[in-house]
């Protein structure tokens, strides 16, 4: 558990600790303009909440073991994570975009945790994508029903260098990780999170490089919505 909330704190304070690095750089060069300034710190604000979340969820399922299920819209969730990571992926010059049917149904979940997920899964996506040297740096959150129309599939994927062959059946496994001085633990609590509401979550090789993780969660009309998840 502290290696989890460890783990998840340190993605927003990391992200609150370079924007106001940003400022203080645009100040010191005398760049720095009344609106450049406040939505420099509506971002920060936005990864402080959202720390504050990560930690009020932590709280409620030590007590409760088990999340706070309610209908979920995957579609405002995929665009709310690249609003959340929208600074860093500005500095890393990324295009970025949500792709979801207007109509896509309602899944059930617990909406901090999921968010969790998908802020996990995009910033590994940005992690790669940093530092190397790519003709595209992209990512896309892409939503479908799945093939027996009972769940929603969720892709995020990425055209960085992707996961070696040799390490691909590896990247859930506890404390492996592909990046240098990485925890090794993030992939491993998002799987959990996904497979305590019912869902999967796995990993391909993109077609033209790249990873492609995937995640699937049950519709709400196929669940009882007065049901919360159990493990």
């Amino acid at each position: 558990m502290a290696t989890m909330i460890a783990h998840e704190l340190n993605q927003p304070i990391g992200s609150i600790a370079n924007i106001l690095r940003g400022l203080k750089a645009r100040l010191q060069r005398g760049a720095l303009t009344v609106e450049t300034g406040a939505e420099a710190l509506e971002r920060a604000t936005e990864q402080a909440l959202y720390a504050s979340g990560v930690i009020q969820r932590v709280r409620t399922f030590v007590d409760q073991r088990q999340p706070q299920v309610q209908r979920l819209d995957l579609a405002r969730l995929a665009r709310n994570t690249l609003d959340l990571l929208d600074w860093e992926i500005t500095r890393d010059r990324v295009t970025a975009r949500a792709a979801t049917p207007p109509d896509l149904p309602a899944v059930l979940g617990d909406p901090v945790m999921i968010q969790q997920v998908l802020v996990n899964l995009a910033r590994n996506a940005l992690d790669a994508m940093r530092g190397v040297d790519l003709p595209r740096r992209e990512l896309t959150i892409e939503a479908r029903h799945s093939l027996d129309a009972r769940q929603i599939e969720l892709t995020l994927t990425d055209t960085g260098p992707g996961v070696p062959e040799e390490a691909s059946a590896r990247v859930f496994s506890p404390f492996f990780s592909t990046r240098s001085g990485g925890m090794g633990v993030g992939l491993g609590i998002c799987r959990s999170i996904i497979e305590l509401h019912r869902g999967r979550l796995w990993f391909t090789p993109g077609e033209a490089g790249g990873s492609v993780f995937h995640i699937a969660l049950p519709l709400a009309a196929a669940e009882n919505p007065t049901e919360e998840a159990r493990p």
